[in-house]
């Protein structure tokens, strides 16, 4: 009944990413990233869906909800991008899991960051592995 205030920070696993969750801002602390030339191969026989969807692993006071983005001004941006992971059905609907998602300001999100994402995506012409380290900005 009383006590100590429960945090429900924790780290989420998937597929080809992990997510170290912050239930106070209900965003991403950061998220580390793997994928490699093969990763980035579109695999024709299935389809982006964008089927944003909560994160179930986090208790449902502690996680952002669709309803947060509707009329904010802001952009669903992903941490891990989809893009960096086509050739796997189930590695590409993870990333639209709402837990690698960060309210962005829509220019930014539709301009450099995506500018950012295919700079990065352009790494794997020259290393074998890439791993990447993303974080959220909380700016005033």
């Amino acid at each position: 009944k009383f006590g100590l205030p429960h945090s429900q920070n924790k780290t989420l696993y998937y597929e080809n990413y992990l997510v170290h969750w912050d239930s106070e801002r209900r965003v991403p602390k950061y998220v580390l990233e793997h994928f490699d030339k093969k990763t980035l191969e579109k695999n024709n026989s299935f389809k982006r869906k964008n089927n944003f969807r909560e994160e179930t692993k986090i208790d449902a006071n502690f996680r952002n909800k669709s309803s947060d983005f509707r009329k904010s001004g802001y952009d669903r941006g992903h941490m891990v991008p989809a893009a960096n992971h086509r050739n796997n059905e189930t590695a590409l609907d993870e990333t639209f899991i709402l837990s690698n998602i960060a309210p962005q300001e829509p220019n930014f999100n539709r301009k450099y960051w995506q500018q950012i994402e295919m700079f990065v995506r352009s790494l794997a012409n020259f290393y074998e592995d890439i791993y990447v380290i993303t974080g959220a900005l909380h700016l005033p």
